[in-house]
């Protein structure tokens, strides 16, 4: 792919952009790239579930550091792959699973919603996921926690927090069941070969004994969601619904305990594809 690895020509602050986590920040770029680990592991590295026949074209929305992209740089080698993100992506290094840039992969910085009528290469007829056959597949959770112990029961329906953030996303316009939902969306969209994929992610690593895949994502759901909901997350859903800081408070010191690590505590993972006729 010819050019800079970074596309700066559309590079603007994207200030309304609506992204609850911190931007160009060192931390977080090792939290998002252990993440991404830990879900590769989930997903036995089946990073991509459509059916893809030698690609030409890929976006990957939303590529946060760059770690999938690279991953889809490196798997579909004669395909041009895209980055979709907000922020400069951070340079690769030697500890990254994927330590260099591969040729065929380009990051566009921008808001996608503007840079689909801006941009020349992601109009309408530029890109394989537009055009005839082209597959859509969209990676999220459910903001729904379970417990096996309790008979799969549903235990955060009365978690404070998590109803203020539900209203918080009502006032946004914004679907914190996503993962639940893509299918529907999908469907009513017109795509066919409509398929979704469910991963179970445990809080801690009580499951790893009996399925190993889970241990990396566990960890990491042990040592970082509380934090990442509670400090950036929540308040951010939340920041039209006039909270008070007591209150803010409160809400955060329960999502913390919510989200610690507990046997048996659990939320679903969804991958949902679907292609375009």
């Amino acid at each position: 792919m010819s050019g800079s690895k970074e596309d700066k020509i559309k590079e603007h602050d994207n200030k309304d952009v609506e992204y609850n986590l911190p931007r160009n920040d060192a931390a977080e770029h090792v939290r998002l790239n252990d993440q991404a680990a830990g879900y590769i592991d989930l997903m036995k590295g089946k990073i991509i579930h459509a059916t893809l026949e030698s690609p030409t074209k890929i976006l990957d929305v939303g590529c946060d550091t760059g770690i999938i992209t690279r991953h889809l740089g490196s798997i579909y080698p004669t395909a041009s792959v895209y980055g979709i993100v907000i922020s400069p992506v951070p340079p690769t290094t030697a500890s990254d699973s994927i330590p260099s840039t591969p040729p065929n992969v380009g990051y566009i910085i921008g808001d996608i919603r503007k840079l689909a009528g801006e941009d020349e290469r992601l109009k309408a007829g530029n890109f394989d996921c537009i055009f005839q056959r082209g597959w859509l597949e969209i990676h999220d959770y459910v903001e729904i926690w379970y417990n096996v112990k309790e008979g799969d029961r549903v235990v955060s329906r009365n978690w404070k927090w998590l109803k203020a953030m539900r209203r918080g996303a009502d006032e946004l316009g914004l679907d914190l069941d996503i993962g639940l939902h893509a299918e529907s969306y999908m469907r009513k969209a017109g795509l066919v070969d409509v398929n979704v994929e469910k991963y179970i992610v445990p809080i801690g690593t009580w499951m790893a004994d009996e399925r190993s895949e889970t241990r990396r994502i566990g960890v990491h759901q042990d040592q970082d969601l509380g934090g990442v909901f509670s400090g950036s997350i929540l308040p951010g859903i939340t920041r039209k619904l006039g909270l008070g800081e007591a209150e803010m408070e409160e809400l955060k010191d329960e999502c913390r305990r919510c989200l610690k690590e507990e046997k048996g505590k659990y939320l679903w993972f969804y991958v949902t594809v679907g292609r375009k006729e």
